[in-house]
């Protein structure tokens, strides 16, 4: 990842859980921009498993690339 972008609104969202989900868990949207050397998919993969790793509460993760540079 080379920097977060705001592209569609916030560059880190997260979201309560929905409460008839699950287990309710919350979600968490990142947007970033990546490197032209590194594919996006491997990028998109590797900050996904970290930020569920990383946030207590093991949220599901999206990770938007909408940027390259």
């Amino acid at each position: 990842m080379t920097y977060l972008t705001e592209a569609l609104g916030r560059a880190v969202h997260i979201a309560a859980g929905r409460a008839d989900a699950a287990p309710p868990r919350r979600h968490v949207r990142l947007e970033c921009a990546v490197d032209p050397d590194h594919r996006a998919v491997e990028v998109a993969r590797a900050v996904r498993a970290r930020v569920g790793i990383a946030v207590p509460d093991h949220p599901t993760v999206a990770v938007l690339i909408t940027g390259v540079g």
